[in-house]
């Protein structure tokens, strides 16, 4: 189920224009339709935001970061903190500035 979803997300931030919008209405169809399923959110979670850092697409990082945030147990924000180190130098590297 999370690989079917990842590959879907990164359809949309692969895209030159990098389209937010349907990536955020990606999500909100698959989480109204995953509400009794277990899906590993903060997996996706990390593998889209290095994904969409890799691309240079800064504002599509920054949605799934605060998404991430605000979404996530404490436990999973400690466990993918390392990301956000990553992630800023992926950013760099595509002359973006870090989040």
């Amino acid at each position: 189920m999370e690989s079917h979803l990842i590959s879907l997300a990164k359809e949309h931030i692969t895209k030159t224009y990098s389209n937010l919008h349907a990536l955020q209405t990606l999500f909100l169809e698959a989480q109204e339709e995953l509400v009794n399923t277990r899906v590993d959110w903060p997996y996706i979670f990390q593998k889209l935001y290095i994904h969409a850092c890799l691309h240079g697409h800064r504002e599509t990082a920054k949605w799934l970061r605060d998404t991430f945030e605000l979404k996530a147990d404490p436990i999973s924000k400690l466990a993918y903190r390392q990301t956000y180190a990553y992630a800023n130098v992926l950013l760099k590297k595509k002359g973006q500035e870090p989040l």
